[in-house]
């Protein structure tokens, strides 16, 4: 503010001075116009469906705002990068200040107060309570004020260290490494069994070396592999074991259900290998994310399948004696990365997935360049991790910023030292004091911009430090900044020697656009669109022309050179990926809401049986999970609703006595749904997953005590053995009997799913009694004495009337005259 009023008193003298010049009066009323537009979250729109900043935006400036650290020195930085319990507390800090809702999750658990957390601790709880502690024992943590203490207190860590990297890893990827004594998928269902085995809860814990390689890795996951709706959590093979129902070489193992089962041999201690065995699964999910929304694997998608020269083989199976699909590539053998990889599509795509970003070199030597680029264009933003390509990477970075800065350094020292009256000094001289100080501030950007990719870029403090890996490209990247910065700089002192007022006025445009609108919401307009890509940039220039039609004093020639600089500030790519950052961000408090609306629509739906047939298309399709159309076809009615409710909403913060709130407007609303679709979808499935064993454990029951009565049943029944021939016969009149006896009320098992389980075993056990299979012998010997005694008569008829033919058509008479 203090900035905008010395502005403001700036301009007004110069005004004052030079009343008759139109283009100083304009530029002036341009600052006060758009210094005033930025003050408060306003959404700007027309009649055209120009929109100005997004709600994503606003939000996730308020919230930043609450959680800017002061910057330190660049060897602070790297200090503060290493791991320690101060360190993580301020990355803690930070990033829950980027959660914050407004909204209060109510409840208790085991003795806390939801709504005394703060919302996303909260939201952990709700949504994760199962993953945590021992079940066997009761549970109170009413001791604890915050989940750290209570991850503590399970790891009994006194340095705290424990806790808050799991806490860390939840923030960063919004999924949860397990604290519990139970496996997703384990054979018994006691809690602390597995392989036969009873263990305790601490071989289920991750230990700290483990949590820190986890740490590490939540640091560098690029943005496409974190806060992903169908990743849940991740869980430790206890005591060594393998997976259980899994061959012993697999020692990890990602589940439809979003659970990551990890065992000790897949846990590395060389911090790459270990990223590249968890990233790789988690890729998985990247592809599942995909097929959710466009109804293909993206491994399986045309695009893939081409670069990666995939094809799909009939193949004939001598062991079932049938053809089977297999997937075979031409690709050349030295271009896979693994063994592994060169089985199918899908771990073809999960491997370099991973490898692209933890193995670059790897990838870079033995992958051709057109799946190389596929993958760095589609889910890296362009980004690459090799030297080159993070020298790249931190060099666009550096000069967008320059680019987007500009205008205001460039307006500080104009708001000081420059007068229109006096253009001939400039002309005159280039050490005139304007320029002296635009380029004072050059320095000083370098250094902030430097200590910024130290501080966020994983791989900052080594790029700028280790000079034995990073020296070449690091020393390149400080001398093209000074070159750019440098040749930016003069660019301005000769464009403002020539044109000084227009230089002055474009200036002011630049600032203009870029205070005033939001590419990603040009972006949240378009992503439904056909061309999604196109559509923005056409809204892009849209934009830029808007505001350059407020400034008719500059040239054609001088707004055409405006109009490509600021539009090379956002390239579709980099806006998508830094729009779907904040959009998970402003989603990520209300996840604990879908999982909330999730049960109560499931339970609500569960109660209609009413028979139906499936209406198409469907929101939830149960998967490979067989489920009642009744229930699917109210939870793709309803869903939607529930959905929609929520993400109304929107997000709120008490200032002092003022609420600020973030509404969602109905594009934004729709971008939003597309993540919370899915995380509705994964919600809903995994309910299923935990119905079907319940309905599992109910039918075994509910069999095991009907089996005797409908044994006895079939004992006493007069028609189930009578004209029977074979066991087959007896099994299918036997599975008539039984269908009677299925309970009424089953939701996740078709009859043909109960006729193949408990129905057959009813059968082949009441088969196999002795009386039942005496009785059908001797049913089977008579019949087939009988079946034999028919074709002997007919043999025997059969042979008689040939002989008789032969007799008429060669009678004795010939044979002796033939011996004759």
């Amino acid at each position: 503010m203090k900035r905008f009023k010395k502005r403001v008193r700036v301009h007004f003298k110069l005004w004052m001075r030079h009343h008759s010049s139109a283009s100083v009066a304009f530029v002036f009323l341009l600052v006060l116009t758009f210094s005033l537009a930025g003050v408060g979250y306003k959404y700007k729109s027309d009649s055209k469906g120009f929109v100005g900043t997004s709600t994503f935006a606003q939000w996730s400036a308020h919230h930043e705002n609450k959680a800017t650290r002061t910057l330190a020195s660049s060897e602070q930085a790297c200090e503060e990068a290493k791991l320690s319990a101060k360190s993580i507390d301020k990355e803690i800090t930070q990033l829950e200040a980027l959660y914050d809702s407004g909204h209060e999750v109510q409840g208790n658990w085991y003795g806390i107060d939801l709504a005394s957390l703060p919302t996303i601790q909260a939201q952990l709880l709700a949504d994760h309570g199962s993953l945590i502690g021992n079940k066997n024992h009761s549970q109170n943590y009413r001791q604890c004020t915050d989940v750290v203490c209570v991850f503590n207190s399970i790891y009994k860590d006194k340095t705290e260290l424990s806790g808050k990297l799991v806490y860390y890893w939840y923030l960063k990827t919004g999924s949860m490494l397990n604290l519990s004594n139970m496996v997703p998928g384990q054979l018994s269902k006691y809690p602390g069994k597995y392989q036969k085995q009873t263990i305790k809860l601490s071989e289920y814990l991750f230990n700290l070396d483990e949590l820190k390689k986890f740490h590490n890795l939540a640091r560098a996951l690029p943005s496409r592999f974190v806060h992903n709706p169908l990743f849940r959590s991740i869980h430790k093979i206890p005591n060594k074991l393998a997976i259980e129902q899994e061959d012993e070489s697999t020692c990890s193992k990602a589940m439809v259900s979003g659970q990551i089962l990890m065992g000790s041999k897949c846990l590395p201690e060389d911090q790459t290998q270990f990223s590249l065995k968890v990233s790789e699964h988690i890729a998985q999910y990247i592809d599942q994310y995909h097929a959710q929304k466009n109804g293909k694997l993206f491994s399986h998608s045309k695009q893939w399948l081409n670069s990666s020269q995939w094809e799909k083989e009939q193949v004939w199976d001598f062991s079932s004696d049938e053809f089977k699909q297999v997937w075979t590539s031409t690709l050349d053998e030295k271009h896979f990365l693994d063994k592994n990889s060169s089985l199918n599509p899908s771990k073809q795509f999960s491997s370099l997935l991973a490898a692209y970003r933890f193995r670059p070199n790897l990838v870079q030597a033995k992958t051709p360049i057109e799946l190389r680029n596929l993958i760095k264009n589609e889910f890296f933003h362009g980004q690459s991790y090799d030297a080159n390509g993070l020298y790249e990477s931190y060099l666009s970075n550096t000069l967008s910023s320059w680019r987007k800065k500009e205008s205001t350094i460039w307006k500080d020292c104009l708001d000081e030292h420059y007068n229109p009256s006096n253009k001939r000094e400039l002309a005159s001289s280039l050490e005139n004091p304007l320029f002296t100080c635009v380029e004072s501030k050059v320095p000083n950007f370098i250094q902030d911009s430097v200590l910024q990719l130290k501080q966020q870029e994983t791989e900052g403090c080594g790029f700028f430090n280790n000079q034995d890996t990073f020296g070449h490209v690091s020393k390149r990247y400080q001398t093209n900044v000074d070159k750019f910065l440098t040749e930016q700089v003069l660019k301005r002192k000769l464009e403002l020697k020539s044109h000084g007022d227009e230089v002055v006025t474009g200036l002011v445009a630049k600032e203009s656009f870029l205070s005033e609108v939001d590419p990603g919401s040009l972006f949240i307009n378009c992503f439904n669109k056909s061309n999604p890509s196109q559509c923005y940039e056409q809204n892009l220039l849209m934009g830029i022309n808007k505001t350059l039609k407020k400034h008719n004093q500059l040239s054609t020639h001088y707004k055409e050179v405006i109009k490509k600089d600021i539009a090379s500030l956002f390239p579709y790519s980099q806006v998508e990926k830094n729009t779907q950052i904040l959009a998970k961000r402003f989603l990520a408090p209300f996840n604990s809401q879908i999982n909330f609306a999730a049960q109560e629509l499931w339970n609500n739906c569960r109660r209609r049986s009413s028979p139906e047939r499936l209406d198409m298309s469907l929101f939830f399709a149960g998967g490979s999970k067989y489920v009642q159309a009744s229930l699917l076809n109210c939870i793709s009615e309803k869903a939607q609703e529930k959905l929609s409710k929520i993400v109304d909403q929107g997000s709120f913060h008490q200032v002092e006595d003022k609420r600020v709130s973030f509404k969602l407007n109905p594009a934004e609303k729709i971008f939003a749904l597309t993540f919370m679709k899915s995380k509705m979808k994964q919600a809903l499935n995994n309910i299923l997953e935990e119905e079907l064993k319940l309905e599992k454990h109910r039918l075994a029951s509910y069999f095991k005590d009907k089996k005797r009565k409908i044994q006895k049943d079939l004992k006493e029944s007069k028609t189930l053995l009578t004209d029977v021939y074979s066991y087959e016969q007896v099994n299918s009149a036997c599975l008539k009997d039984v269908q009677k006896s299925y309970p009424k009320r089953v939701l996740y098992h078709s009859q043909r799913t109960l006729d193949k389980g408990p129905g057959r075993k009813i059968c082949s056990s009441f088969i196999e009694l002795p009386e039942t299979k005496t009785i059908i012998e001797e049913k089977s010997q008579k019949s087939w004495e009988n079946n034999l005694k028919l074709v002997e008569g007919h043999l025997d008829e059969f042979f008689s009337d040939k002989v008789s033919d032969c007799i008429e058509s060669f009678p004795r008479t010939l044979g002796e005259n033939f011996e004759k």
